[in-house]
C-alpha cells in the first residue's frame, strides 16, 4: 500500500476571547475590556444572521472536548492524528466563531468600523500567541500571522520580521483594500519584497470583504427583507470577489511593470505530495 503524507493547509485556532487579553501590549487591556462584550455580541448576532448558529451548535454536542483543540496543542494533536493529518498550515478563525482575535484582527480584517491601531493590537497579540502554539510542535505547525497591510507598509514589514524571528510561516492580508490603496500601488513594494527576502508566503482567505457593501449592498440587510443563506451570506461570496480584486490587481500590476511585485502573494513553494485535500482540524 502507498503511504501519503496529507497536509492541511486551511486549519484555523485561536484563543477563547478572553484569553488574548494577556497577550495584549498593556496599554490596550483596558479598552479590551470594554470591547470584549460587544465583540461576543456581534459574533452571537453574525452566527444567527448567516444560519450558522443552530447548525453549529447542534454540531459542537459531544465534541467540546475535540474543539478545545482550537487553543490547546495537546488535544490538537489527538485530534490531527485521528484524522491521519501530518502537519497544517494555521489561520486565525472568523467572525462566526467566538475565539477570532480582538479588535477586528480576524479572518475578515476589515477597513471600516475598526480603528487601526486597535486592529494592529489584536494582530499582534494573536501573533505572539499562535507562534507559541506552533513552537509546541514546529515539525507539524506552519503558523500564518495577522498582518493588516493596509494601514501602514512600514509597520506591516515590521510585522513579517517579527512573524518569521518567532517562527512563523506566512502572512494573512486583507482579502480586499476598500476605499484604501490597491495592492498593485508601488506604496506595497516594499511588503512584496520583504515577504520574498524572508521566505513567508502571504495568504487571502475568503471571509467578509471589506467595505462588505461595495460588493453585497446594505449588510446587514434592511429590515423586512429576506435572510441571509448560503447562497447569498457575504462570507460565502467574498472568497470569488477577494480573488477576483487579487487577480485583477495582478493584471494591471504587468501591464505597468509591476507584476513582479505580486509574486510573493502567489508563491505557495513547494508542495508535499498528498492523497486529497486536508480537513480543518476542528470543523
Amino acid at each position: 500500500m502507498d503511504r501519503f503524507l496529507v497536509i492541511s493547509s486551511d486549519c484555523h485556532a485561536g484563543l477563547p476571547p478572553e484569553r488574548y487579553r494577556d497577550y495584549l501590549d498593556p496599554k490596550y487591556r483596558p479598552v479590551f475590556d470594554q470591547a470584549l462584550p460587544i465583540q461576543l455580541e456581534a459574533t452571537r448576532a453574525a452566527g444567527k444572521l448567516f444560519l450558522v448558529h443552530d447548525v453549529n451548535e447542534a454540531w459542537r454536542k459531544g465534541r467540546e472536548q475535540a474543539l478545545t483543540g482550537a487553543w490547546d496543542g495537546d488535544e490538537r494533536n489527538r485530534v490531527l492524528d485521528a484524522d491521519g493529518i501530518a502537519g497544517e498550515v494555521i489561520f486565525p478563525d472568523g467572525i462566526t466563531e467566538m475565539n477570532m482575535p480582538p479588535f477586528g484582527a480576524g479572518l475578515s480584517l476589515p477597513t471600516e468600523n475598526v480603528v487601526p491601531e486597535l486592529q494592529w493590537a489584536g494582530a499582534r497579540a494573536h501573533n505572539r500567541w499562535i507562534a507559541e502554539l506552533c513552537q509546541m510542535a514546529p515539525e507539524r505547525r506552519a503558523g500564518v500571522a495577522v498582518v493588516p497591510a493596509l494601514w501602514d507598509v512600514d509597520e506591516a514589514v515590521r510585522e513579517l520580521r517579527a512573524a518569521r524571528a518567532a517562527g512563523l510561516r506566512g502572512a494573512l492580508i486583507p482579502c480586499a483594500w476598500g476605499k484604501l490603496a490597491p495592492y498593485h500601488h508601488p506604496k506595497y513594494d516594499p511588503l512584496w519584497a520583504a515577504a520574498q527576502d524572508l521566505g513567508l508566503v502571504l495568504h487571502f482567505h475568503s471571509g467578509s470583504a471589506a467595505p462588505i457593501e461595495d460588493y453585497f449592498g446594505p449588510f446587514p440587510p434592511p429590515a423586512g427583507t429576506a435572510p441571509l443563506g448560503p447562497a447569498t451570506a457575504p462570507v460565502n461570496g467574498a472568497g470569488w470577489s477577494s480573488g477576483a480584486v487579487y487577480w485583477t490587481s495582478r493584471t494591471r500590476g504587468s501591464s505597468s511593470g509591476a507584476g513582479a511585485r505580486a509574486r510573493a502573494t502567489a508563491a505557495a513553494g513547494p508542495r508535499p505530495r498528498r492523497a486529497a485535500a486536508g480537513r480543518r482540524s476542528r470543523r
